[in-house]
């Protein structure tokens, strides 16, 4: 499938679901289609884990501390028996991501981490030099 059709896809889905359990694997690493769960303004389930500690459960997401087979029957259970909870989580989602994942925000705040770098290593004297400047390490003895 090419990844311009992944959203029509996603789009299909009343519930987007990343399984998994709070552990070494998991902690450090981020799928690449959660932020797309978030994006698709869906109820996103997420285990306790990665991003699911920056979620704030109810708000944002429905956060388990394991993401089985058995949560997730009764997490949809639970969700088509509260349908304001579903909508709330729908737009708590989206919130998420346009606060996290947003790539314009993103890239803003990169190259501002970037900048203050560049200047912190500018007024140090740590920085490169100007274009066509000589440095010690270019003049050969």
């Amino acid at each position: 499938m090419k990844h311009t059709e992944i959203g029509r896809v996603l789009s299909l889905a009343d519930f987007l679901i990343q399984p998994g359990t709070a552990d070494e694997f998991n902690e450090y690493r981020l799928p690449s289609k959660v932020p797309e769960f978030f994006a698709m303004g869906r109820p996103v389930v997420v285990p306790q884990t990665n991003v699911g500690r920056f979620v704030q459960h109810g708000v944002h997401a429905w956060v388990l501390p394991k993401v089985d087979a058995l949560g997730i029957v009764q997490t949809i259970i639970h969700f088509r028996k509260d349908p304001a909870l579903v909508q709330r989580l729908s737009e708590g989602a989206l919130n998420f991501y346009a606060q996290n994942f947003d790539w314009e925000k993103s890239a803003r705040t990169l190259e501002g981490f970037y900048r203050l770098i560049v200047d912190g290593a500018a007024k140090s004297g740590e920085g490169p030099p100007p274009p066509g400047e000589r440095t010690r390490a270019d003049v050969s003895l």
